[in-house]
């Protein structure tokens, strides 16, 4: 009989969905515990984000990430397939390990899971900051209010100081927090020249502040005259798209600014390779899993205050600053003149970041100690 701790980790999108953090950020821990050999994994997760045929449908797969299955859903909020999955699944697992406080199937596998007496890790992934919290206020009031009744052998997990808060904020300052932040599986290095781009890719939301990126470049002394563009990576397909290309016309930019779309896999690899500088500039992140990831092509990073990624200035490897549009366009005006050879430094900085600090391979018996930790109260 195996001794290992089970985990079963129920979550709405998976890699090779890379539209969002949380489904990076669970892939690389999974790739990191299955590299262990040391707790046994099982996913429960859709087709969500995954063009038909990418990836086997509604059957069990052994990879090199553990025991996955992608089930098709039609309505991915609803989830209805996680937790007919999760039902079978619940008895054979010790802890169970969610994501986002607000997905409703994470909400009825937590129900379930207490039902069964299970362990429960409840990963935030950034769904009670200030920012997110305002939609659907009433809802996320009255499901942390049922919540609250229930937080007895539940560990939230936060991945920075500030998220922290947050959840003290929201649960009260005596749940069991712990402090993990993402850690990421460095990716093969893409060796290309870089271009004369800076470069913004996410999704396209009020807190990303891309309407503060876009008006810096109109502030700034140099870009407009420079030979330097930005590309803007992602879906912009909603409303604050439309409202995004509204105001790169209105600022008479069509010219200096292209909206490239949705990227992926190696296109979006070589892009951020490619890229001079990333840019980040949001109200509020838990992580910003797209900074580790242009760290790990040799990017360096502009990223807001709002975010915890102070240590680009530490490492110079980037810069952490406000995300007013003058503290931007003074930032952009700083790297349009920097001199090649403290450009490289950062480049090989931004490198050495990534590497010191969130390499999983050498951070995961922190997860490891978490899960025995829980395991055995």
């Amino acid at each position: 009989m195996s001794s290992k701790i089970k985990i079963l980790f129920p979550v709405g999108s998976l890699y090779p969905n890379e539209s969002g953090g949380v489904s990076l950020s669970v892939y690389w821990l999974l790739k990191g515990l299955y590299r262990t050999d040391k707790v046994e994994i099982t996913t429960i997760t859709t087709t969500y984000g995954i063009s038909t045929g990418r990836i086997p449908e509604n059957v069990w797969l052994d990879t090199d990430y553990g025991k996955v299955i992608y089930l098709r859903n039609k309505y991915h909020k609803l989830g209805f397939p996680i937790i007919k999955e999760f039902l079978k699944k619940i008895k054979h697992c010790d802890i169970v390990q969610l994501s986002s406080i607000f997905y409703p199937p994470s909400i009825f596998c937590f129900f379930i899971a207490k039902f069964f007496n299970k362990k429960i890790i409840w990963s935030s992934r950034g769904s009670v900051d200030d920012v997110e919290f305002k939609k659907m206020k009433f809802f996320k009031l009255v499901t942390l209010f049922i919540i609250k009744i229930f937080t007895k052998n539940i560990t939230f997990h936060a991945t920075s100081n500030e998220e922290v808060a947050f959840i003290k904020k929201r649960l009260g300052n005596n749940v069991n927090i712990i402090n993990i932040t993402n850690y990421v599986i460095l990716p093969e290095k893409v060796h290309v020249q870089k271009e004369n781009y800076l470069l913004f890719i996410g999704r396209f939301h009020d807190k990303k502040g891309i309407d503060n990126l876009l008006i810096s470049l109109k502030k700034s002394s140099l870009f407009i005259s420079s030979n330097f563009t930005l590309k803007i990576a992602g879906d912009y397909n909603n409303d604050y798209g439309r409202q995004m290309l509204e105001l790169h016309k209105s600022l008479d930019l069509n010219n200096k600014v292209v909206f490239i779309g949705h990227v992926e896999g190696e296109e979006k690899q070589k892009i951020i390779a490619k890229a001079y500088f990333l840019f980040m500039p949001s109200f509020s992140e838990n992580f910003g899993i797209v900074t580790a990831e242009a760290l790990s092509q040799g990017t360096p990073v502009v990223a807001s205050i709002y975010s915890p990624w102070q240590n680009l200035q530490e490492y110079q490897a980037g810069f952490w600053v406000d995300n007013t549009s003058h503290t931007l366009a003074k930032t952009i005006d700083q790297i349009i003149q920097m001199p090649s050879d403290v450009y490289q430094k950062y480049i090989n900085n931004s490198y050495q970041l990534v590497k010191n600090e969130l390499d999983i391979h050498n951070n995961i018996n922190k997860w490891l100690q978490l899960y025995s930790s829980v395991h055995n109260t």
